[in-house]
């Protein structure tokens, strides 16, 4: 009888054992899952965050940046970086100064924003942006036909950058590089016909080489007044 009852408890134990056993396992999946995951690593010590406090992070950095970048973009505004602006006719803003230091505004302020301006037959003549009341980034101004006339590139109201012109029948007339208002590196001109007229190279604003000279045919000269002879 003594055996029975012992071979019985035996039993129940291989049965309940293992129950545990997997109990304790389960349970302790259950807490190495539930353990926040940290965007450090845990040799850091005390800097870990946990999924959610990571996530306010995230959203907190993309706010002060987006804010950072509002405000670049509100002190260096230019129109390119505003997007899709409507352009004001020059009529509308006032133009102070002479040509070479000339100053516009709209309503009592420094204008910043594109402006454009009309032929008298009505067909756009110029178009371009200001910022703080100069010219500013690309300039492209027409003939009273439509054809492109010319393209230049200004900073703070100075030439900077490529300047390209192009005579009425649509061939390239000048191509040269500024830099603060003068000249600098190549300078080229070309006849109405795609013949080279001139070609002189520039540092700060002075030329550094003899400059050549060419007719309408090709054929070399001594000077610019030889080269526009017929």
């Amino acid at each position: 009888m003594l055996g029975f009852l012992y071979m019985k408890i035996l039993l129940l134990c291989l049965v309940f054992f293992p129950i545990v056993i997997a109990g304790c396992g389960d349970k302790k999946l259950v807490n190495d899952t539930a353990k926040p995951q940290t965007i450090f690593d845990e040799t850091m010590g005390d800097q870990m965050l946990s999924e959610k406090d990571e996530h306010t992070l995230t959203e907190s950095l993309d706010k002060e940046q987006g804010e950072f970048d509002s405000g670049v973009n509100s002190e260096n505004t230019t129109p390119e970086a505003e997007g899709k602006v409507e352009a004001i006719n020059a009529e509308k803003l006032d133009f102070r100064g002479d040509l070479l230091n000339e100053i516009v505004y709209l309503n009592g302020s420094l204008y910043t924003g594109k402006s454009f301006s009309l032929q008298a037959n009505g067909k756009k003549r110029t178009e371009g942006s200001y910022v703080n009341g100069k010219q500013d980034g690309l300039w492209i101004e027409w003939n009273e036909d439509g054809q492109k006339q010319s393209e230049d590139n200004y900073k703070k109201g100075k030439f900077n950058g490529l300047r390209v012109g192009w005579h009425p029948n649509g061939q390239k007339a000048m191509e040269g590089t500024w830099r603060d208002g003068n000249p600098y590196s190549k300078q080229i001109w070309w006849h109405s016909n795609g013949q080279k007229k001139s070609e002189a190279y520039y540092e700060k604003g002075k030329i550094i080489s003899d400059t050549k000279f060419w007719n309408s045919k090709g054929e070399p000269v001594n000077s610019f007044a030889e080269a526009n002879k017929k």
